[in-house]
């Protein structure tokens, strides 16, 4: 997981990095979230079982001009859950893990002075990794595709400041990587198949406003 997310944490600093401190970027002129969820992505079964259910980490960021009715939202999100598997007789740990960079828009509610319902969606660039773990040797591949994002949740600011809340959402898309289909120790047949590479996500997030 830490080298999928290495591959979008850099991409998501520099989209930022300007808006945030920028001088046209004042307290007064703009406002947004920086929030940090915990959570699982749910995977398809057929395609991912055993590691379907993979424990996630993520970051989303919104900003918007108070002029503006929408926000603009940036997120980074990893997965990763290793599970022992087996063919026939033979034992071997299965790693599975995913990376996501997504961009896109959000809308949020402001009813009263703390609660926040909002949803939101875009595009994700999505990164999937298996790899098969023997005594002796390995197996890995890895697969890059463009897919959807939506998402929605609720949450309340804390004095002004601070953010507490949860976070439904789901991405989509295909990629392709390597089937190993494990007869014996020595006789492995290799075929492509092609896997959903998103899922659904639910997260618990903590979070800073301005």
């Amino acid at each position: 997981m830490v080298h999928i997310m290495k591959k979008y944490l850099f991409l998501l600093m520099i989209s930022f990095i300007f808006a945030l401190f920028s001088k046209t970027v004042t307290a007064s002129e703009w406002t947004g979230n920086v929030n940090l969820l915990l959570g699982v992505k749910m995977l398809n079964e057929n395609d991912w079982e055993p590691v379907n259910e993979q424990g996630e980490l993520s970051i989303h960021v919104d900003l918007r001009s108070r002029d503006w009715p929408i926000s603009i939202e940036m997120g980074l999100s990893g997965s990763y859950d290793t599970q022992e598997d087996y063919i026939g007789i033979e034992d071997f740990n299965r790693d599975g893990s995913t990376g996501e960079f997504k961009f896109g828009v959000r809308k949020t509610w402001e009813p009263d002075e703390s609660f926040r319902p909002y949803l939101g969606g875009g595009l994700a660039v999505i990164t999937v990794k298996e790899e098969l773990r023997f005594p002796q040797v390995s197996y890995n591949d890895e697969d890059t595709c463009l897919g959807l994002w939506i998402h929605g949740g609720l949450y309340w600011t804390l004095s002004n400041a601070f953010n507490i809340g949860f976070d439904l959402g789901f991405t989509g898309g295909k990629a392709s990587l390597i089937d190993i289909d494990l007869q014996t120790a020595d006789n492995k047949i290799f075929t492509e198949k092609d896997i959903a590479a998103g899922g659904g996500h639910f997260a618990f997030f903590v979070g800073y406003h301005w």
